[in-house]
């Protein structure tokens, strides 16, 4: 009796404490879902498991308010990216129009959506148009500018295709050549941390590479270089200089996190914490001072679509 006039009492909050447990639970697996996914997306290299998650009437019905939709839409994200880097326009005509039935107002969606139908005869033109109007409207769209870039250069126009590639490429060469921050770790420090590291402004030498010059202990282990949040660009030739000893660190040898490796480079693509570890113990020796400096350099690109420009070609101070 005590307990049914507990329970009646205390109706409202055991059913509210519940939906919060139950939502919690559902966007938990929703997200693990998403993760196990890009893995083996990432794995196979096909876009099989974004679609067959895609599909599943659980996702199919999740909408614009649902607490997964930021999951279906990096899922969406996902497969279109991958769908136009294979040219497989029809399948990115498809996904792209369920993203847009989502929500109309998604630049990237429309972006997609137009890059898709402009490779449909009937349908070239309002594609073409779409970009030229939305790419006006929203410059800072990525995507409105790089398939629009690649659209000119298709029909010939390079004058307007350089234009714009300058245009596009302007925002993100500032992005990045915001502060770059170098950690390290030593032989008694062995994580990262924000006391073990300096933010730096970026510099380049004469022979145009990007170069972070900076004083660590002699017992230094690891670096960890990290280029400014939000950045699209490309890393390569990257080289640490130790008084009069240059040392070369092939990318395939690297650590690295929310970055890409194509060949000999890194790509950031513009998401949070990108970085990448550079083994620099083996190469210090001994010394009586307690810091040495060290400088590391490497060159890179600003990256817009398919298209690369130098990033010290947009520094002021050069």
């Amino acid at each position: 009796m005590l307990a049914a006039l507990f329970v009646s009492f205390h109706h409202d909050e055991v059913l509210k404490e519940f939906g919060k447990e139950w939502v919690a639970d559902y966007a938990r697996s929703m997200r693990q879902e998403v993760i196990t996914a890009f893995a083996q997306k990432n794995k196979t290299n096909q876009t099989d498991p974004l679609t067959t998650l895609l599909e599943k009437p659980r996702w199919d019905e999740v909408l614009l308010d649902d607490r997964a939709y930021p999951q279906k839409r990096a899922l969406l994200l996902r497969l279109c990216v991958a769908l136009e880097k294979q040219r497989d326009y029809r399948a990115l005509k498809k996904w792209s129009l369920k993203w847009l039935s989502l929500t109309g107002r998604d630049l990237d969606a429309r972006a997609f959506w137009y890059e898709a139908i402009r490779h449909f005869p009937d349908e070239e033109n309002e594609g073409l148009q779409g970009l030229i109007t939305n790419q006006r409207a929203f410059p800072e769209n990525n995507y409105l500018s790089q398939f629009l870039i690649k659209a000119y250069k298709e029909t010939n126009n390079y004058g307007l295709a350089n234009q714009l590639l300058q245009q596009a490429a302007r925002p993100e060469a500032k992005t990045a050549l915001t502060a770059w921050q170098i950690y390290w770790t030593t032989s008694s420090q062995k994580n990262f941390s924000q006391t073990l590291s300096k933010h730096l402004a970026p510099k380049f030498n004469h022979r145009d590479q990007l170069a972070l010059v900076t004083h660590i202990p002699t017992d230094s282990v690891r670096l960890r270089i990290d280029p400014p949040h939000g950045s699209r660009i490309r890393i390569y030739q990257i080289e640490v200089q130790i008084d009069n000893q240059t040392i070369r660190f092939p990318i395939s040898t690297l650590e690295f996190n929310h970055l890409r490796r194509e060949e000999d480079s890194l790509i950031a693509h513009g998401i949070r914490d990108p970085y990448f570890h550079l083994p620099i113990g083996k190469y210090l020796e001994p010394a009586d001072r307690e810091e040495i400096t060290v400088s590391v350099r490497f060159y890179v690109d600003v990256v817009v679509g398919e298209d690369q420009l130098p990033l010290v070609d947009f520094f002021e101070h050069r």
